[in-house]
């Protein structure tokens, strides 16, 4: 035995076919069965010592097999024991002689007499982002170090890194991992193991997400990577000296052994060649600016600049890039007023690169952009050198910059580049080498205090500003000038998180100040960092900054900055604080306060600081539109909407419209905010967010068919965004089309596998298709994937369990929710719902005072609290609460009275409830659902076809109120002639007349016709139900309605 273990790894006969380690062919893929199955006949259990994990039988030759498994498994100088899927254990031996490049693997051999199943390995490099994989292994015991049976997880790829972390991890997944996995496969789709688990998600202690050559991704992807489990890619065996490939296949070892292709950085250097050749620079006596070269006609170029680059300039000089100089045609200057644009003219013999435009939606996805120019010089006798900078270009650019006067002169491009003086007029680019963009300007102010030398200094707070091409296109058909232009309308390819921090790291060049600069030095270098998403270092300079100067408003308000961004929400307020004390009428200080007040549900403190900032600068549109949501939050949706008119007025642009649309459309005013979507896709066509938004409104008013419509429109212009393809999936869900559901969240997953966000809406579409079971696996991988935002997905879990009636478990959750953020006022009244159930008049009280404490007009707390107290038999009380929700929000009053006229149907006082939606039907004659439930509490007076539905009983349709007869056939039996139904048909075609696609009338009306013995009609308005609603369908067959088909 003793030479066993001393074999030499190049005499390993590790008879792997190239076939299975190398080839890349389609085959079958396999079931979640047979994967597990498969997964389970090589995964072996490994205990060492006082450690243990899991491993994978890799090789076998006679006897004699080899285990793959993780290093930190092993105990140094303790014995390992395998034990194999039949329950029999063996000794193994590490083998030596191998140098494993520090990478988290080892290798194990032991002698065996039984026939055990041997791994098939593949390539991680076939690998994409959302592929699903099945992890296995041995987890152990809570507080034990016994293992349990063997487990598998299903997940997929989550992020792939071209630079691996410490111990060789590349592969990140959503499986989850628990302690003892380590070591276990990870398999593909066809059953080939392509990593060994190492790594669980959200680690409680040490940083494993570090380089192999020490330096660390940015914090955003760090945050990112902390949701993953992590494994080493199964070709990393290659790398291991001697490597353990198969000594008779060169060219495998060949392949392997190379490393892998460091490839995202040369989109930086050929986008850098495209820029180098377009961009010029435009000088006059005392300085210069940049531009690019947009157009050739003849011997006429096109240069497109900075308005303020040329404005009140004489003697314009144009050097191109091969350094020649040239005169502006001054006659041919070309600004606009408002918009910080020029175009210039120069003649010349010489053939130069013309730039390509690209002309598509930039406010939806952050993606990687490049600004070439030519920044002024320090010393004045050194010729200036172009520089070329990688950034991030922010599509939610409108929350993140300093204030309004970012967004003047046409400023809509946010971006992290680094940008000097003498670059205004500098292109920025998309990552295949497009012009998307003119750079104008910075964020920053200047500052009172003199420096050193006693000059004043301008300090950059923010991020970079330009006016995106579609600008300067729209302006180019506004004058109707004859301009041959190139120019795209596709995406440029969708880069992952670790390919654009790649990209930026390998562009960033930010050296630290040494220990004697100033405050403004450090301040400076801070902003950088936070720039290039490194926050907590970027906290330690604005630290060594506050240091300097205590009393520095302008550190106190950036380092907040940073701790909102890493989610350090308490310190951040700290921050702001301090900046607004230091000086108190410092206006962004008091806005970044209200954001994240916001982000702490503090929503009355947060409205008070944005009124802070309307005071402060009354023309401050982001303050009215943060406040806009602050009063959606607080159920104030009078002021939200006025508030939404007021940003509107200052700053007429789409996203504006768009707010004050998604506002209405949760108050249920789907008219008016259609009107919205439609005003910001008539000022911006190519708008996906907006078609979105307009398809979801469409969706709300049952008009499936113009909400796909949208939805489609939507995906072709943004095909690479998963949450236009959840949007559409939730309608599907709504008509009822499982398969098309399916199909639309898998893609949306693929493209963004570790979102907890995709997770929470397809538990709600989930809901909606009654599926309780789906949606609370939805929201539980919610809660892993977003462990900050668990209070959220603990309410819905509350929703589900209640609409269960599984009201223990119901108050569980809406308690957790409430002790992971005591703020969240809907976990409140969730609770004091179920404690109405349960008859807990305290609970109940409780629970909604609290929850009008933190909201006190919030108009749908006293609806809910109304609803809850006609559960508890207290009729005044609810009839008071209704008519104080009608008073605080007027307009909603139609939906008010027909709440009120749902929960008293449900005390059957069908007087009482009938009046409430004739009240309802007075106020919005075209309010379809009041004559639909208004028909159903006509029928239940009659007593002839049944009681309206239990809530485990009713079939749930499509909407905001979902009451519907319950099917009783027995009932439908000699009773015919027993009553009139003609009021409640009445009610429910005027009901179809306002709104045709409203499957629940149709059925409601069929159920009574059925009464009438209008058969039929009866099947017709059936048929037409099951149209609208397939779901219907099955519900009719289950019921015994076949018949009436039959005939």
């Amino acid at each position: 035995m003793g030479t066993l273990w001393m074999l030499p790894v190049q005499s390993l006969p590790l008879n792997i076919s190239s076939a299975k380690l190398f080839a890349q062919q389609q085959v079958s893929q396999l079931s979640q069965e047979q994967l597990r199955k498969l997964a389970q006949s090589i995964t072996v259990k490994i205990i060492s010592g006082n450690n243990g994990g899991s491993g994978i039988l890799i090789q076998k030759e006679g006897q004699l097999y080899t285990v793959l498994t993780s290093r930190h498994v092993l105990e140094t100088g303790k014995q390992h024991l395998i034990y194999t899927s039949d329950g029999r254990n063996y000794p193994a031996q590490l083998l030596k002689d191998v140098n494993y490049d520090n990478k988290d693997l080892s290798v194990l051999q032991l002698r065996a007499p039984g026939n055990y199943a041997i791994a098939s390995l593949g390539n991680s490099s076939t690998l994409q982002e959302g592929d699903q994989l099945l992890a296995a292994g041995f987890p152990f015991e809570e507080n034990s170090s016994v293992s349990r049976q063997m487990i598998t997880t299903s997940g997929r790829v989550s992020l792939l890194l071209e630079r691996p972390l410490k111990g060789g991890y590349r592969i990140g997944y959503t499986n989850e991992i628990e302690k003892g996995m380590s070591g276990g496969p990870v398999l593909n789709n066809e059953g080939k193991v392509i990593g060994v688990n190492g790594i669980h998600a959200q680690p409680l202690w040490g940083d494993p997400y570090m380089y192999e050559d020490g330096s660390q991704p940015n914090d955003a992807l760090r945050e990112r990577m902390k949701r993953s489990s992590w494994g080493v890619p199964i070709e990393t065996l290659a790398q291991f000296d001697p490597p353990i490939i198969p000594p008779e296949i060169p060219q495998a070892r060949n392949t392997l052994k190379q490393a892998a292709p460091n490839s995202t950085p040369l989109v930086a250097s050929l986008v850098d060649k495209i820029a180098q050749e377009i961009t010029v620079l435009i000088s006059w006596e005392s300085s210069h600016g940049s531009g690019v070269i947009v157009n050739k006609q003849g011997n006429t170029y096109y240069v497109l600049t900075a308005g303020h680059v040329v404005r009140n300039k004489n003697n314009l000089k144009i050097v191109t890039p091969d350094n020649q100089q040239y005169s502006v045609n001054t006659t041919g200057v070309k600004t606009w007023e408002g918009t910080d644009l020029a175009l210039l003219e120069f003649t010349s013999n010489q053939t130069y690169q013309v730039a390509t435009l690209a002309d598509y939606d930039l406010e939806n996805e952050d993606r990687i952009v490049f600004v070439s120019g030519i920044p002024t010089s320090e010393d004045p006798t050194t010729q200036a050198k172009r520089q070329f900078s990688a950034g991030l270009l922010y599509g939610g650019g409108i929350d993140r910059v300093k204030d309004s006067r970012s967004f003047a002169f046409g400023y809509e491009l946010v971006y992290t580049n680094s940008t000097d003086k003498g670059m205004s007029g500098s292109p920025v680019l998309d990552s295949l080498g497009r012009v998307i963009g003119i750079h104008t300007a910075a964020e920053g102010e200047p500052t009172l205090i003199k420096q050193k030398t006693g000059d004043a200094r301008e300090i950059q707070l923010g991020y970079s500003l330009g006016v995106p091409i579609h600008t300067f296109l729209a302006l180019v058909q506004q004058d109707k000038l004859e301009l041959n232009l190139k120019k795209h309308t596709t995406l440029p390819p969708r880069l992952s998180a670790p390919q654009q921090d790649a990209i930026i790291s390998s562009a960033l060049n930010v050296a630290s100040p040494k220990d004697n600069s100033d405050e403004f030095e450090w301040l400076s270098y801070g902003n950088k960092l936070l720039r290039s998403q490194k926050y907590e270092k970027a906290v330690d300079a604005f630290d060594k900054a506050i240091k300097i100067k205590p009393d520095f408003y302008q550190a106190w308000y950036a380092r907040g900055r940073a701790q909102r961004l890493l989610q350090k929400y308490k310190d951040a307020l700290e921050s702001f604080n301090k900046a607004r004390a230091y000086n108190r009428t410092y206006d962004p200080a008091w806005r970044e306060l209200g954001d994240t007040l916001f982000a702490l549900n503090r929503y009355e403190e947060a409205r008070q600081a944005l009124e802070k900032v309307i005071s402060l600068k009354p023309d401050e549109f982001m303050a009215y539109r943060g406040l806009c949501s602050v009063l959606g939050e607080l159920g104030n949706y009078s002021k939200a909407i006025k508030a939404c008119d007021q940003a509107i007025k200052i700053n007429p642009q789409p996203l504006q419209y768009i707010l004050r649309g998604e506002t209405l459309t949760t108050i249920g005013d789907t008219t008016q905010a259609i009107k919205d979507f439609n005003e910001a896709l008539r000022l911006q066509p190519d708008n996906p967010f907006a078609y979105r938004r307009r398809g979801i409104a469409k969706s709300n008013e049952e008009n499936y068919q113009g909400a796909l419509e949208d939805l489609n429109k939507a995906i072709t212009l943004q095909g690479d965004n998963g949450y236009a393809y959840v949007d559409r999936g939730i309608v599907y869900a709504m008509m009822g089309n499982r398969k098309a559901f399916i199909k639309d969240f898998e893609t949306a997953l693929r493209l963004e596998p570790d979102s907890a966000a995709i997770f929470n809406k397809r538990g709600i579409a989930h809901s909606i298709l009654q599926d309780d079971k789906g949606a609370i696996e939805d929201y539980t991988a919610a809660i892993r994937f977003a462990p900050e935002s668990a209070y959220i997905y603990y309410k819905k879990l509350g929703d589900v369990r209640t609409v269960q009636k599984d009201y223990k478990t119901a108050m569980e959750n809406y308690s957790e929710a409430i002790r992971l953020e005591r703020n969240y006022a809907p976990a409140y009244v969730g609770r004091g719902i179920v404690n109405a159930m349960m008859a807990s008049q305290q609970g109940f009280t409780e629970d909604f005072d609290t929850a009008l404490r933190l909201q006190p007009d919030n108009a749908w707390f006293y609806s809910e609290r109304g609803k809850a107290r006609f559960i508890l038999k207290d009729q005044q009380g609810a009839i008071a609460d209704y008519n104080k929700a009608i008073g605080l929000f007027p307009q909603l009053a139609h939906l008010y009275y027909t709440l009120r006229g749902n929960a008293r149907q449900e005390q059957k006082d069908y007087t009482g409830a009938i009046a409430d939606y004739n009240e309802a039907i007075r106020l919005k004659p075209d309010f379809a659902l009041a004559y639909n439930n208004r028909g159903l509490v006509r029928v239940q007076q009659e007593d002839k076809i049944g009681a309206i539905a239990p809530a485990n009983q009713s079939i749930r349709l499509n909407s905001n109120i979902p009451t519907v007869l319950y099917i009783n056939p027995e009932s439908l039996q000699k009773t015919q002639n027993a009553k009139d139904y003609e009021k409640a048909i009445a009610d429910f075609t005027q009901a179809i007349r306002l709104k045709p696609d409203l499957a629940l009338a149709y059925n409601n009306r069929g159920l009574v016709r059925l009464q009438e013995k209008d058969d039929k009609g009866a099947i017709e308005d059936f048929k037409q139900a099951m149209r609208l609603n397939p779901d219907l369908a099955e519900a009719y067959n289950k019921e015994g309605f076949s018949r009436l088909f039959q005939n």
